[in-house]
């Protein structure tokens, strides 16, 4: 083992290291200067860990997130963990050294893992404690994630949306989240960010204003305010979405028709096609619950 690599295991292992989310490695006051002998050893040892897939990945866990870069390597040994754990891979007395930062709800189950107590994801206590916050059916949120990374913590998009819900960091660090990669951190942004969309439509109908905030999270509200106000001009109903905005919103893909957009064009049939879908899981998740009872703790 490397001086480095030595290093970076008594820090981890004594608690001295940042748990889960935390401030970069490079801000914490806690660990050696990176200007020293010790503190580029440390910082050589972490780019190390997190290089290695699939080796010991209860202890890579403990790294600290370095820099965008490596975060989605970090994230995906965090979720090797969680896995490795579920499935009673990895020892029992390796569950102290799972950081309190990572630890989802359910690992704290761990002893009693029946099938039916997390029917949708290993997620579902995190996405039922947020959507309580925000006022929101837990079911809608978990569709939602569902149609944003397939319950990947680790998804991330081209244009630089991050973890279960798609996160941009812009728009976490606004909402005042530190790691948008860290599950629990995510779904509280994207549950804030997706509470703000449904306000911004608080006059129309339950079922119109879930179906145009959540076309509102996947395109923008910008865009789903201008498919309003041109549904208006053109004779369709401004507070409807089937048959409605969401013809309108599809329309804003030709840039011809985009012109008179207030935003811009938009992908408006992606947007579209994203709505009607997380709806329609909506209401399969309500009917699998309402038939079997999943969902509910027991």
């Amino acid at each position: 083992m490397t001086p480095g690599l030595a290093l970076a295991l008594v820090l981890a292992c004594a608690g001295k290291g940042p748990h889960g989310a935390g401030p970069p490695l490079t801000d914490d006051p806690s660990l050696p200067a990176a200007n020293t002998q010790a503190g580029r050893l440390l910082r050589a040892a972490w780019s190390a860990a997190v290089s290695r897939a699939g080796r010991k990945a209860h202890f890579w866990i403990l790294a600290p997130r370095l820099e965008d870069g490596i975060a989605r390597r970090l994230c995906r040994r965090r979720a090797d963990v969680v896995s490795l754990w579920q499935q009673r891979s990895i020892p029992d007395d390796s569950k102290e050294r799972l950081p309190a930062g990572i630890s989802l709800e359910a690992l704290s189950h761990a002893d009693d893992r029946r099938g039916d107590r997390f029917p949708f994801s290993p997620y579902d206590d995190i996405i039922r404690a947020a959507a309580a916050r925000h006022d929101l059916d837990w079911l809608l949120l978990a569709a939602l994630i569902f149609h944003e990374s397939g319950f990947d913590p680790c998804r991330a998009s081209s244009a630089g949306a991050v973890g279960l819900m798609q996160v941009m960091p812009a728009t976490a660090t606004e909402l005042g989240i530190f790691d948008p990669w860290e599950p629990r951190q995510n779904i509280e942004a994207g549950a804030r960010y997706f509470r703000r969309m449904y306000d911004s439509f608080h006059r129309l109908d339950e079922a119109d204003r879930v179906a145009c905030a959540v076309a509102s999270y996947c395109a923008g509200l910008g865009h789903v305010l201008d498919a309003c106000s041109l549904s208006a001009a053109d004779g369709r109903d401004p507070a409807r979405w089937a048959g409605n905005v969401e013809e309108t919103m599809a329309m804003l893909t030709n840039p011809v028709y985009a012109r008179r957009a207030t935003h811009g064009g938009a992908d408006g049939h992606q947007a579209v096609a994203f709505a009607n879908m997380v709806l329609l899981r909506w209401q399969e998740y309500g009917a699998q619950q309402r038939l079997f009872g999943l969902g509910s703790r027991q």
